[in-house]
């Protein structure tokens, strides 16, 4: 939604414009001439203005809309009267070219394809390496082929990557299981050559987990993952930029697994987790506003620490006895307060500043909740009972003093955001941990 423009519409020459809005795909026409000015500074947004646009680019607009008109009108028909075959096939083609988000047609090229160029769905699956099959292979591969000029111009239009995933998802009906995985094997290279264009492109990462997920599915019952290769894959593409939030949240979707399949005991667990610290790191103080890292530290020290650890499968320390989560988050305390002392602004340590005032609160929960009893380990023949100090952590804690500490850092996150607005969002986080009550009744706010 455009909130800082304002819109003068005047009846002229007729000029077609497609707006999405809210993420929807539908779109209307307007016979109007549109300037978009700044709300402030008058200055126009767009070239069709009636200075710019000559008398023969507004023909040439009038002849794109009848054509695109007239396959519209030809697509429609053909759909209505249920034609199926390869002139209508093109007709879809060459719409599609004009508006690949057209969803109406995407799902009309499956009925053609379906009803008309591949064999019935109920029919024996053909021989392997039969002509049939070729035929059928030959088929699929060029309905992939023909998407790739769409991709390079519209590399995040949804309806051409959920048509890649159908047409990919035939060749386990039609296809021998061999045939099948070299097709999806194939795409995920295409999906490795897209991320190396875009390493941050959350539409290919999660297009890429769809295509492991669906290549896991033919190896799993064989004994085979791909779990060491992905994550193998994040480490690459993590090392290559530190700032690829899509792939530390890949990262996090992948560990569990990782360690389960490993048979990680729990010493290499905490080893692996340790890693994975000392990884995030290098990274926070080489950049420490980069709001990605400060992601996946939170997630990596929460999950991990909190109290109630939610999914045992989804974290890498399931088991951790409550006197090392107490001693994790008191070890992250000191050593981002000691990166605090390092020069820069505050404005270039927000996320810094934000992950102290949550940690703070964190080991204030776990000083507070006796240990959990009774979570099965994930590895069971690692489980051996381990002696804990059941006395309160922390019992000679200057909690006026971390109080006053912790004050100190939202008043810090107040002054670059400011009091109202996003600023408040800090207080919210102090108040929520039940770290900072007496500060803010003292101070008024």
């Amino acid at each position: 939604m455009i909130n800082e423009f304002t819109y003068k519409v005047e009846h002229a020459k007729p000029l077609w414009l497609r707006f999405v809005c809210n993420g929807a795909d539908s779109f209307r026409i307007f016979k109007v001439q549109l300037y978009i000015y700044m709300a402030s500074h008058g200055i126009t947004r767009t070239p069709y203005s009636r200075e710019t646009r000559t008398a023969a680019l507004r023909e040439e607009e009038l002849q794109k809309i009848n054509e695109y008109n007239s396959l519209v009108t030809q697509v429609q028909g053909a759909r209505s009267q249920k034609d199926y075959n390869d002139a209508t096939l093109t007709l879809t083609s060459a719409l599609l070219k004009r508006n690949p988000e057209f969803y109406t047609v995407w799902n009309y090229r499956r009925e053609i394809l379906l009803n008309g160029i591949l064999p019935p769905a109920t029919a024996p699956k053909p021989a392997p390496d039969s002509e049939e099959e070729k035929s059928i292979l030959l088929i699929l591969k060029g309905e992939l082929i023909h998407l790739l000029p769409l991709l390079k111009s519209h590399p995040k239009c949804y309806a051409l990557w959920n048509h890649r995933l159908w047409v990919l998802s035939q060749s386990s009906i039609y296809l021998s299981p061999e045939k099948s995985q070299q097709l999806w094997k194939e795409e995920l290279g295409l999906v490795g050559m897209m991320l190396g264009r875009d390493e941050r492109n959350f539409h290919g990462w999660a297009y890429r987990r769809i295509v492991v997920g669906a290549m896991e599915k033919e190896l799993i019952g064989k004994g085979m993952s791909l779990v060491e290769q992905e994550f193998e894959y994040t480490t690459v593409m993590i090392k290559s930029n530190m700032s690829n939030y899509s792939a530390w949240h890949s990262r996090t979707k992948l560990v569990g697994r990782l360690l389960k399949e490993r048979g990680a005991k729990k010493q290499e667990r905490m080893d692996f987790l340790e890693d994975e610290i000392n990884l995030l790191k290098k990274a926070i103080i080489t950049k420490p506003q980069d709001q990605s890292l400060w992601f996946y530290h939170r997630w990596l020290i929460h999950s991990n620490a909190s109290p109630s650890t939610g999914n045992l499968n989804e974290v890498i320390t399931p088991n951790m006895p409550h006197s090392i989560k107490i001693a994790l988050v008191s070890s992250e305390i000191e050593d981002l307060t000691d990166m605090l002392g390092m020069g820069g602004t505050d404005a270039s340590k927000k996320w810094l500043l934000a992950a102290l005032v949550g940690l703070v609160g964190l080991l204030r929960r776990l000083r507070s909740c006796k240990p959990a009893r009774g979570a099965k380990p994930v590895v069971s023949d690692d489980s051996e009972e381990e002696e804990e100090d059941e006395e309160e952590e922390g019992g000679d804690v200057d909690k006026q003093a971390e109080m006053k500490r912790v004050w100190e850092w939202v008043k810090r996150l107040i002054a670059v955001e400011g009091e109202k607005g996003k600023g408040r969002r800090w207080i919210d986080l102090a108040t929520n941990a039940k770290i900072i009550e007496k500060q803010l009744k003292d101070e008024g706010w």
